[in-house]
């Protein structure tokens, strides 16, 4: 990175590397990467809050938006990324130039991504709502009152929204995604993991006090549930699912576990 760009975390490294390139940032949150672009959380030399978009193949500042909190984890679809800030506030910009598009105030605190689903972006936040907005205006569609902090990203499946509730009790709700109605709502003893949920092949799967969850999106019934032995689980991780098995990280190592239960 040029020298006088305080904008974006510093870059090391260079094409003759094994590992490529790397950055130095001071914001824990996941990147997204999309049309040759990765787009990353970082603070500035001068303690302002950004969102930047590196060249993925060099690692080079392409751009960046000044955020008024710590940003958050990114998503990127259809030419649009939108990434929520800890000062309560969920941005749209344009991937490819970091123009703003429209820029969205919720009640309080975000503390998780948001998730797109067609022409939908769905943000919770510790205002106690899940926020239903258009992808294109960033008009409020519907809002969905939790009756706690929603700390646990949302995810769609087909026409289902599930998001939760992840301190005791942790509650995970399936909302309707055209109307933002519950469908059904499922409790735990235990709140649920804020790493985010997974969902794949009509499933949501979740942690719960050190086990994995897998619950029918259609219908918030318990499907099956996984110990995953001595070593426990890292609650940072968020399972990924390949075929019929979901991988998920613990703490005494990956798991590979058959999705359908079976």
């Amino acid at each position: 990175m040029s020298s006088g760009t305080p904008s974006c975390p510093t870059r090391n490294g260079g094409g003759s590397s094994p590992r490529g390139w790397t950055t130095r940032t001071t914001n824990d949150s996941s990147p997204a990467v999309s049309g040759g672009l990765v787009y990353v959380g970082a603070r500035a030399s001068d303690s302002t809050e950004r969102l930047c978009a590196l060249d993925a193949r060099t690692g080079r500042l392409r751009w960046a938006f000044r955020t008024r909190g710590r940003a958050g984890s990114p998503v990127v679809s259809g030419g649009t990324v939108c990434v929520a800030d800890e000062g309560s506030y969920l941005y749209a910009l344009d991937a490819a130039t970091g123009r703003r598009r429209w820029t969205f105030a919720t009640g309080d605190q975000v503390e998780t991504a948001p998730a797109v689903s067609g022409g939908t972006v769905l943000v919770g936040g510790d205002d106690r709502r899940l926020y239903a907005l258009d992808a294109a205006t960033g008009r409020k569609r519907w809002e969905f009152s939790a009756g706690a902090a929603v700390n646990v990203s949302p995810a769609v499946s087909g026409d289902v929204v599930c998001a939760g509730v992840g301190r005791n009790p942790g509650i995970l709700y399936g909302v309707d995604l055209a109307t933002g109605r519950q469908r059904w709502k499922s409790t735990f003893g235990s709140g649920i993991a804020s790493a985010g949920l997974t969902v794949a092949g009509g499933l949501v799967l979740l942690w719960v006090d050190g086990r994995l969850f897998a619950m029918d999106a259609g219908s918030g019934r318990r499907r099956w549930k996984c110990d995953m032995g001595k070593g426990g689980v890292n609650s940072r991780s968020v399972p990924a699912v390949s075929g019929s098995v979901a991988y998920v990280s613990g703490y005494g190592g990956v798991y590979a576990v058959d999705a359908k239960g079976t």
